[in-house]
């Protein structure tokens, strides 16, 4: 089974009298492959702007790194890929790893939210 994720980069001018979205490019992630890792499933994605750095994580507790830069066209560069990790390094129990969200926030700390309980 062929699993496709389709990314869709949309550009905001915060500064624009009428604050308009335009899609800047779709791209088809297939076949992308991290050390080990299988790129798929994803469930969010943010960019941080000053590192110019796209995550994504996806529902298997995965989260993925890409420098990003954007002109006419996106250009992305695989970076890396880690298993989402409890406060004590501990790699996520399976049924914790259902990662569906993730944002930064002004000071560089990311944040991800999960599908279930609260721990």
């Amino acid at each position: 089974m062929r699993v496709i994720f389709l990314l869709t980069i949309l550009m905001s001018s915060l500064f624009s009298y009428q604050n308009r979205i335009r899609i800047l490019e779709t791209l088809y992630l297939n076949d992308i492959t991290f050390k080990g890792f299988s790129f798929s499933e994803i469930s969010g994605a943010t960019y941080d702007s000053e590192s110019k750095t796209l995550y994504m994580v996806s529902d298997k507790g995965i989260l993925f790194k890409f420098k990003a830069s954007f002109d006419n066209k996106v250009h992305l560069k695989k970076i890396s890929a880690h298993y989402l990790r409890d406060r004590k390094g501990k790699k996520l129990s399976l049924w914790r790893s259902d990662s569906e969200g993730i944002t930064i926030d002004n000071r560089g700390r990311l944040f991800v939210s999960f599908e279930g309980k609260p721990l």
